[in-house]
């Protein structure tokens, strides 16, 4: 094992133990069943929002060269959100402001954030954005909640 395996092994272990000190009624983490550690799943369910006691899925790849580089975020569950679409997760602190300092836990208290206060502007989903700006996103994601 090289050295840069080796440390990123150790950030790991870090990580997974800050994510298991986090752990509340909103933040739960699942490992892989194969036992390798690339991916994470967060199920965060929020305090806030139309979201709020509704458990919503997150998956947290970790690439090779991680922490060097940002994790790549993906929602598991369907959300009717302008940072979220199809997938797809808009968060700065995993693109233009990464950092590879960023835990693993302040991404997750980033989603969780998120989740309960969108930011309509550069939306990945432009139709969210618009119930955002205009005031109906909250009736609007519990209507779809209960379809």
């Amino acid at each position: 094992m090289s050295d840069v395996e080796i440390r990123r092994s150790w950030r790991l272990c870090r990580e997974l133990r800050l994510l298991a000190e986090a752990r509340s009624s909103h933040l739960r983490f699942l490992l892989p069943e194969d036992g390798h550690l690339n991916t994470i799943r967060l199920i965060l369910t929020p305090a806030a929002g139309p979201y709020r006691a509704r458990p919503v899925t997150f998956q947290v790849s970790l690439p090779s060269d991680w922490p060097f580089m940002p994790p790549i975020l993906s929602a598991i569950t369907s959300v009717f959100h302008p940072n979220i679409a199809r997938g797809r997760v808009c968060l700065n602190l995993t693109r233009d402001d990464y950092d590879r300092g960023l835990t693993l836990t302040a991404i997750a208290h980033a989603l969780l954030l998120i989740l309960a206060t969108p930011t309509p502007d550069d939306p990945l989903d432009p139709e969210a954005a618009e119930a955002v700006r205009n005031g109906t996103w909250e009736a609007e994601v519990n209507s779809r909640l209960t379809e």
